[in-house]
């Protein structure tokens, strides 16, 4: 849910990057012949605009593979503690609305679900939250006497964790 402008902001990114690199070739091409190389200078109108748009469109570039990269770790992330974690069923705490963003234009609130497990081998009690969901599930969860979600912990560090919400999002339509 929350990876979406993500994804977007990389997109935006690296086609701002592409457009100034393509720009920066384009530029570099109307240079004359072996002046780039034997004469570098800083003088001429075509090497600094070159320069520029190949730098600009490089740093604009890189920033969009990084929001790329920051969604694929994450995935991975998830993909690793449901293969390799330990499933546990912990029960629903409350259901929030997130107030420091909107999505769709400010008419919904994004919702995240807060759950309680208690660990019996160490007697402590951990807290987790699912990621921001685009809807609330309150009345979904109580329609269905759905008290506990499964969540999946890391082996080494329970406080490392992936809520999986899916039984939730797998029969919402999007209005």
């Amino acid at each position: 849910m929350y990876r979406k402008p993500f994804i977007i902001l990389g997109i935006v990114f690296g086609l701002i990057g592409a457009a100034f690199l393509i720009a920066g070739i384009c530029v570099y091409a109307f240079i004359p012949a072996g002046q780039w190389m034997n004469e570098f200078r800083f003088g001429t109108d075509a090497a600094v605009s070159s320069f520029v748009f190949l730098l600009i469109g490089a740093i604009f570039f890189v920033m969009g593979l990084i929001f790329f990269l920051v969604v694929a770790a994450v995935k991975r992330r998830q993909e690793s503690l449901r293969s390799q974690g330990i499933r546990i069923d912990a029960a629903v705490d409350q259901v929030a609305n997130v107030y420091w963003g909107q999505y769709n234009y400010g008419y919904r609130m994004p919702c995240t679900i807060t759950l309680r497990w208690e660990n019996q081998r160490d007697g402590k009690t951990y807290i987790y939250r699912s990621e921001p969901l685009s809807f609330n599930p309150e009345n979904y969860m109580k329609d269905h006497h759905i008290t506990t979600l499964p969540v999946y912990i890391d082996r080494e560090n329970p406080k490392r964790y992936y809520v999986d919400v899916s039984q939730l999002t797998q029969n919402i339509v999007a209005t």
